[in-house]
């Protein structure tokens, strides 16, 4: 199976939530490794599988999100800090949130389909975790182009 030709309306894993809808929000997590514009929150190896193409449940490869409609922004917080917390000396530094439908709704010039694609893959200790996947066989100057996209998706910053 492809990295993207999953379908996203489905449960991948089986959690209490179900699949990712698109009226949910998911945020990344940040810490100061991740965070523009020293580091990349959205890495191109994430996004597009460059270092793997797992659909194991509860271990998929893509970029790791946190469904957020049920948490409080101290909540976000709080995982921000535990992820940082887990190779020290990262710094905790918040969260970008970004709407599930805005993001999947991104097209880009020249490529007919849907661009990004957000499935469910909670994790033994995580029901909210999710990943997100970009559609595979972009140039890499649309690459880039789809980056920037989903950087203005994610337009909500939650600060630690």
């Amino acid at each position: 199976m492809s990295w993207t030709d999953r379908p996203e309306n489905v449960s991948q894993c089986g959690g209490e939530l179900g699949p990712v809808a698109d009226d949910e929000f998911v945020a990344r997590l940040l810490h100061e490794r991740n965070l523009e514009p020293n580091f990349d929150p959205f890495p191109r190896s994430e996004i597009f599988g460059l270092k793997g193409q797992s659909n194991t449940c509860g271990d998929a490869d893509g970029v790791s999100l946190v469904r957020c409609n049920l948490l409080t922004d101290d909540e976000l917080v709080a995982r921000s800090i535990a992820l940082a917390n887990l190779r020290p000396p990262r710094a905790a530094a918040g969260a970008h949130v970004g709407a599930v439908a805005a993001a999947r709704a991104i097209r880009l010039e020249g490529i007919p389909s849907q661009a990004v694609f957000i499935y469910d893959d909670p994790k033994q200790d995580d029901k909210f975790h999710a990943v997100m996947r970009g559609i595979e066989g972009l140039s890499r100057p649309v690459q880039s182009d789809l980056r920037r996209e989903i950087m203005r998706v994610f337009n909500r910053r939650v600060v630690a």
